[in-house]
């Protein structure tokens, strides 16, 4: 366990912040940071999901916009393997893999090849 200055335990630096416009926000150790939920709740439903001030979120979308738009990311990189990782409200799609965006058709062959290493690497 980590001491802080004024000699609390580190995990006593989380903190949730009302904002002025009514959203709310989560930090630890200055960073947006949230394992629970969104770090950022904005007053008009937008919802932003962060680990140690990086978008993340393992289970949906990271970015999730009241109009509708959703983005996921791992790491602080556009991520998804089973589906497009961006799609816009205008039902625009992207799609991308740690971080490096791909047309659909390239997107489901680097998950086939993903799905056969790990088939072959398990033999």
């Amino acid at each position: 366990m980590i001491i802080n200055e004024y000699c609390f335990p580190e995990w006593y630096e989380s903190e949730f912040i009302k904002g002025k416009d009514g959203g709310k926000e989560w930090y630890v150790n200055e960073r947006l940071h949230r394992e629970d939920g969104p770090a950022i709740e904005e007053k008009n439903g937008d919802k932003y999901w962060y680990i140690n001030g990086e978008y993340h979120r393992e289970d949906g979308p990271a970015v999730e916009y009241c109009n509708g738009t959703k983005i996921w990311y791992l790491n602080g990189k556009k991520h998804r393997e089973d589906g497009a990782a961006a799609e816009l409200r205008n039902g625009t799609k992207y799609w991308f893999l740690n971080g490096i965006e791909y047309t659909e058709q390239e997107h489901k062959f680097e998950i086939r090849s993903i799905k056969l290493k790990e088939l072959l690497n398990e033999k």
